[in-house]
């Protein structure tokens, strides 16, 4: 059996995709300081605009395209985080699940139990 491991060119432009899609985000990590801390910021902004239908919508959208397109540092990435800064919010988890595609759907299942 021969595996081939997708090389994850997404990982390291997680920061400038947060950065161009929400204009507002303004984190206080720096790329210095890590993807996982500025990303673990990002969804305390979305935590704290979670009424804002516009912003979820295009979290969802970044989401999607980040799990379809990134390799497995960016999954291992935005599971670790959501788990960490969301698994309690049902509000969130439901926007999540009633907006997000197939694939993200999967890849977050343990969000929709």
């Amino acid at each position: 059996m021969h595996f081939q491991i997708k090389k994850d060119e997404m990982y390291n432009h997680i920061p400038e995709i947060i950065k161009k899609e929400f204009p507002n985000f303004d984190p206080i990590f720096n790329e210095d300081d890590g993807i996982y801390l500025i990303f673990g910021d990002f969804l305390r902004f979305i935590e704290n605009n979670k009424n804002n239908e516009r912003i979820l919508k295009k979290t969802c959208k970044m989401l999607n395209y980040l799990l379809s397109e990134g390799g497995h540092k960016t999954e291992e990435l935005i599971i670790i985080q959501i788990y960490d800064c969301i698994q309690d919010d049902n509000l969130l988890i439901s926007f999540l699940e009633d907006n997000l595609d197939k694939n993200a759907k999967e890849k977050l299942e343990f969000l929709f139990k």
